[in-house]
């Protein structure tokens, strides 16, 4: 790591002390010795008869219900343990990732933000033009990496002194998004939505979307509402890891590493496009158009990245979408827990049209752009393709919000309030 890196892992570890004093709670340690201190007691807590299986029976006796249904439940807990370590990279590859870090980031966040830098770094190596030499002089100079922020998203900024740049994302993005994507792609019937996006790609209007979508189980509605009840009142991850249908791993997958590309490209796009170069935007409007014109660029890198993969155009804006769908859902499940008032996406599309606040541009009209710059990037058969696959996200994220708002206005009517954590903070000044 250079002098510049170096300066700036320093700072941001900085950043993260003041972030966990304003969160209340403890720096975290993933060094190897902590996290295998970790998963020794949660494979204890998990073991037939241990401390789980023993709280779960006694929370049944408290409410009346049979306490003997306790062991089967840690039992779909240790099941959807076993399949996600199933997933899980070696332990020599952690260690490996622990060695670009301080022992505060978790090295399983470390070695995705590493491999998603790698691909848009890459893009610097088959094209030419001024911002692919700023690109390729940027190697070096860009620490990736996590910060607690309160917000859901990532952010790029000058290091101090001339370290060069930093990139950082919310440590909880990757939880949320892990459970979110999953619960999407359980929801999607892969095939028969491929079948849709060719039939509209070669002219058939309006798709049945709701002939892709798999409504047979409440698993998806469930996860997607612990996940959105956990992080609008809790402010953390949902306390359990739900089950996933394994025909859908690979689709989640696609989704995340989908938006991975988007977020990072347009992290990078500010920096390209000189948004740091000088002092910040001076009002609303400005921040808004500098968010707009890095989307734009940031769609285009990671675009060209994913093609790099050998992903087909119509299924390349899945991953971008549904990030800007999950803010979207987050905004609505945040409003709807604020006010206790009924929250539609009919309704955020209509007032997307009149919305001006805020520095960033809300996720409806974030959508409208990426969906806009399809046709000046593929043919209009591969066009209309792409967009029979975000008109199906939307209309995946449509019947999710029918299931879950209700229970989101029920909390709040029931007390529950939302947590504070995901107001936002500026660590960046700490």
């Amino acid at each position: 790591m250079n002098a510049g890196l170096d300066a700036s892992t320093r700072w941001l570890s900085l950043l993260r002390r003041a972030s966990s004093k304003q969160l209340g709670r403890a720096l975290p340690d993933f060094s190897a010795q902590a996290s295998a201190a970790r998963d020794a007691a949660s494979k204890a807590a998990l073991a037939p008869g241990g401390a789980v299986e023993q709280s779960l029976a006694q929370a049944f006796t408290a409410s009346g219900l049979d306490p003997a249904h306790a062991p089967n439940l840690v039992g779909q807990l240790r099941n959807n343990v076993a399949q996600v370590d199933g997933h899980a990279v070696s332990p020599e590859t952690l260690d490996a990732a622990r060695a670009l870090a301080p022992p505060e980031v978790n090295p399983q966040h470390t070695l995705i933000l590493e491999r998603t830098r790698g691909i848009i770094e890459r893009l610097a190596d088959i094209s030419h033009g001024e911002r692919v030499e700023r690109l390729k002089a940027l190697r070096g100079r860009i620490l990736v990496s996590t910060l607690p922020t309160g917000e859901i998203n990532a952010r790029a900024m000058r290091a101090p002194g001339d370290a060069g740049f930093v990139i950082v994302f919310e440590p909880a993005f990757f939880d949320f998004f892990y459970h979110f994507s999953n619960a999407f792609a359980d929801a999607i019937d892969g095939p028969r939505a491929q079948a849709l996006a060719q039939g509209h790609a070669l002219g058939e209007p309006d798709p049945p979307l709701a002939q892709a979508i798999r409504w047979g189980d409440s698993a998806p509605v469930k996860a997607l509402s612990d996940t959105l009840c956990a992080f609008v009142f809790q402010g953390v991850p949902p306390p359990n890891l739900p089950a996933y249908r394994p025909d859908a791993f690979s689709l989640a997958e696609h989704l995340r590493e989908g938006a991975m590309a988007f977020l990072m490209a347009h992290e990078y796009a500010h920096i390209l496009l000189g948004h740091l170069d000088g002092p910040a935007a001076s009002s609303f409007a400005a921040s808004q158009a500098q968010e707009i014109e890095a989307d734009r660029l940031g769609w285009r890198m990671a675009d060209t990245a994913l093609a790099r993969q050998g992903l087909p155009p119509p299924v390349r804006p899945m991953g971008a979408t549904l990030f800007l769908i999950s803010a979207l859902m987050v905004e609505m499940a945040r409003g709807a827990a604020l006010t206790g008032e009924p929250q539609t996406l009919t309704d955020r599309v209509r007032r997307a049209a009149t919305e001006t606040g805020g520095s960033h541009p809300t996720a409806v009209q974030r959508l409208a752009v990426l969906s806009e710059g399809l046709f000046s990037s593929y043919p209009p058969e591969l066009a209309r393709g792409a967009q029979c696959f975000m008109a199906l996200l939307l209309e995946v994220a449509q019947q999710f919000w029918l299931r879950i708002g209700p229970v989101i206005q029920s909390r709040r009517a029931g007390g529950a309030q939302p947590s504070p954590v995901w107001e936002g903070w500026d660590a960046f000044a700490a």
